[in-house]
């Protein structure tokens, strides 16, 4: 039986940053303070296994990021490919414009990738079952 419940949840569904916080806290991992999440949980908890694709973008501050980033390799894919992946998500306006050069890391089991925007201090983050695509196809060794 899965620890989360089954949930289809836009994080425009809530009104503010709070909620939204408490909200997106059940289902990602929290390893700072985080002053507003933007997200899109996708979550079937199955007795036949559980299926879910989690996208989800954290507003910490910067020096925070090294807490963020998963471990793994250093991936250097298509970024606006990835970057897609948080379209219907992420505002790229206000508090969210992001200008710097992300850095991106997948974990090594697939089913995870973190984006880092260290200078502005936002993370995006995306947990799939099933796995992600590989995006090693450009990788540089880390």
């Amino acid at each position: 039986m899965s620890k989360f419940r089954s949930t289809d949840t836009r994080s425009s569904e809530f009104d503010t940053d709070g909620q939204k916080i408490r909200f997106v806290r059940r289902y990602f991992a929290q390893f700072s303070e985080i002053a507003s999440a933007e997200f899109h949980i996708k979550y079937r908890a199955g007795s036949d296994g559980d299926s879910y694709d989690m996208r989800a973008a954290f507003l910490v501050a910067p020096s925070d990021c090294d807490d963020w980033v998963t471990p793994g390799e250093s991936v250097h894919p298509e970024v606006e490919r990835v970057l897609e992946w948080f379209d219907g998500v992420l505002p790229n306006h206000g508090r969210w414009q992001r200008t710097s050069t992300p850095e991106i890391r997948q974990r090594p089991d697939g089913h995870a990738v973190v984006i880092a925007f260290r200078q502005e201090g936002i993370i995006l983050k995306r947990v799939c079952e099933p796995i992600l695509p590989w995006l090693g196809d450009n990788k540089k060794d880390s």
